[in-house]
């Protein structure tokens, strides 16, 4: 079991959960360290954090590989995304604050990609978010996406922004950033290409 991050009790990991799941009452002040990050339990936080890790160099293949299993990135879409993963590992990762993390269940399921978005106060965007087709419906969309935002909130985020095409076909897309509890801020029509618009979505962290 890993150790929670910031856990400010000197008490090792195995031992907190076991203290929180057999003594409510002690711990209480555990339950509001862990809720303040976004997690309604320390077991779902190291369920998670079991599960997500930083992406490798090693792992872009699989993420291209994913992302164009899909069906949602276009080809276009799935040459940019080697750049940015050239340029992530390259300098972006450690010059410029960009985050990227990886789901495994027995393998890379799904990934996520984030980072503070340029002259702004504490803005961050969601770069890229993507579960392999056929590892959708288990939940682990929203996990990548509670972590994200877990991360970039410890970052001191204020505003997380995600986008998306408003075209039928990324109609669960955009279902499920509002099931996330995003709100749908804009649409810029014909943005992407004459007749698919770009849906923008945010959520306040702070």
């Amino acid at each position: 079991m890993e150790e929670v991050e910031g856990n400010p009790t000197g008490v090792r990991s195995a031992d907190l959960l076991k203290l929180y799941l057999s003594n409510p009452v002690a711990g209480k002040a555990y339950r509001r360290f862990f809720r303040a990050r976004g997690f309604r339990s320390p077991a779902r936080l190291w369920y998670t954090a079991r599960m997500i890790r930083p992406a490798t160099e090693a792992d872009a293949h699989a993420l291209r590989a994913l992302s164009a299993g899909t069906g949602f990135f276009n080809a276009l879409e799935i040459e940019t995304l080697d750049g940015v993963l050239a340029d992530y590992f390259a300098t972006n990762r450690d010059e410029c604050g960009h985050r990227c993390f990886v789901l495994e269940d027995g393998g890379v399921r799904g990934y996520v990609y984030f980072a503070p978005e340029e002259m702004t106060d504490r803005t961050w965007y969601v770069w890229w978010i993507a579960v392999a087709a056929d590892q959708q419906g288990r939940g682990f969309g929203k996990q990548l996406m509670a972590y994200a935002e877990t991360e970039a909130r410890a970052n001191g985020c204020r505003l997380l922004v995600v986008e998306t095409s408003d075209t039928a076909k990324y109609e669960p897309t955009r279902a499920f950033y509002l099931k996330s509890g995003y709100t749908a801020a804009a649409t810029v029509p014909h943005f992407y290409a004459d007749n698919d618009g770009m849906a923008i979505f945010t959520k306040r962290l702070a």
